[in-house]
């Protein structure tokens, strides 16, 4: 997309306070679990018995036309390539805007890494080979097809954790492919995202290539290395002290891939094959299978739970103590608002949570605010902190919650 966003003479605090939409699912499904609400597009995981799906939906705040532009070439893109790293598109809406695939997501990339980060463990070098295998088995697949609008190989051009989604059993797929949903805003802007990696010339203007996101994935790769147990021979390599063939492979990948002339750097098959060989001389062997039970253990563990009383008067966090409400009606109401809010990850305004919380009754404005605010204050130290969150000039509950009923 090459539109700018018509922000003038609006706020951040106006351009951050647009419309709330529920979002729409596909038919027939109902059960619904937020995989990521941030930046200019949602990913949710929605259920209807059997059958799981992936939905991407424009944030509320998006300009609609330009987001269902975006919507359409990444249902376009990913509807010319196939494999196991590529999910199947199984629905393209414009009315409302979104694009389904057929995936049961769990989570994603950033949130794998962040819950090995906040439990201080690391991944094995075995599984992060595994990734690393079948990542560039995937891009050989993706630059041999090409785009019959361009005629050029297709290609990701930029590449962060958030593209990687990992479904229920630890599989991990891509998303992003023809408009990068994490990296970008609607309008093709930096999106504000971290850790979003692409070759040099990409960052400067130029359009992507295979080689660049050879570039661009080994740089993520080497962003993995704080999470993985590494061997100690490519430790010694990695930090400049290794002075045989692992210590040249280390260095031939930094000449001829992160720092090489754009057109100059070798085909993916190439670097998979120093990859290869780099593992034959650790003696290891990558280990998907190891991967994806790793992928599904942390991801699954991480889910928080809210048990709640079928007539709000107690609520409890991850098996913790329970919160009594029961003499505290304003606080169960407010809760009972928030918890109705959930589904469609919406928020809840001051004067809504008021009126949910004291309803008909007559304040002075500002007394009421302050009440409000004491009462989100309460929840919070009593368990709710961090998944109470300030959303589109609102609250809400964290998404990503999983709500119970006894």
């Amino acid at each position: 997309m090459k539109a700018h966003p018509p922000e003038e003479g609006r706020s951040a605090e106006a351009r951050g306070a647009d419309r709330q939409v529920a979002p729409h699912w596909p038919d027939g499904f109902d059960g619904r679990r937020c995989i990521r609400s941030r930046g200019a597009f949602h990913i949710w995981a929605v259920r209807g018995g059997e059958h799981a799906r992936t939905v991407v939906v424009p944030a509320p705040h998006t300009d609609r036309d330009v987001a269902l532009q975006c919507l359409r070439e990444l249902a376009r893109v990913h509807r010319l390539v196939s494999g196991p790293l590529f999910p199947q598109v199984v629905e393209m809406s414009e009315a409302p805007p979104l694009v389904a695939f057929e995936l049961d997501a769990v989570g994603d990339g950033e949130q794998l890494l962040a819950g090995l980060s906040r439990r201080g463990e690391l991944l094995g070098y075995r599984e992060a080979a595994g990734f690393v295998r079948a990542l560039g088995d995937a891009l050989i697949h993706l630059h041999a097809t090409r785009d019959p609008e361009s005629g050029h190989p297709l290609t990701m051009g930029q590449v962060c954790w958030g593209n990687f989604l990992f479904d229920a059993q630890g599989r991990p797929s891509y998303l992003g492919l023809g408009h990068n949903l994490v990296a970008c805003t609607e309008y093709g802007a930096a999106s504000g995202q971290p850790g979003v990696f692409m070759a040099a010339e990409v960052a400067a203007g130029q359009g992507a290539s295979p080689g660049g996101d050879l570039a661009a994935c080994v740089a993520m790769f080497r962003s993995l290395l704080p999470h993985v147990a590494l061997p100690v021979g490519l430790a010694h390599a990695l930090s400049g002290r290794g002075e045989g063939a692992l210590g040249r492979l280390v260095r031939w990948a930094n000449r001829a891939v992160l720092i090489a002339i754009p057109g100059l750097r070798p085909d993916i098959t190439t670097a998979m094959r120093a990859f290869e060989r780099a593992w034959r001389l650790l003696g290891i062997r990558p280990d998907m299978a190891a991967l994806r039970r790793r992928c599904l253990e942390v991801l699954t563990r991480d889910e928080a739970q809210l048990v709640v009383a079928s007539d709000g008067s107690w609520f409890q966090l991850d098996g913790g103590d329970r919160q009594q409400l029961e003499h505290q009606a304003a606080l169960r109401r407010i809760l009972a608002a928030l918890l109705d809010t959930h589904r469609t990850g919406a928020s809840l305004s001051v004067d809504a949570l008021r009126e949910a919380g004291w309803p008909g009754e007559s304040m002075v404005p500002r007394a009421a605010n302050n009440r409000v605010h004491v009462a989100l204050s309460t929840l919070r130290r009593r368990g709710l902190r961090g998944h109470l969150q300030r959303f589109d000039g609102g609250y809400r509950l964290d998404p990503a919650l999983d709500i119970q009923a006894r």
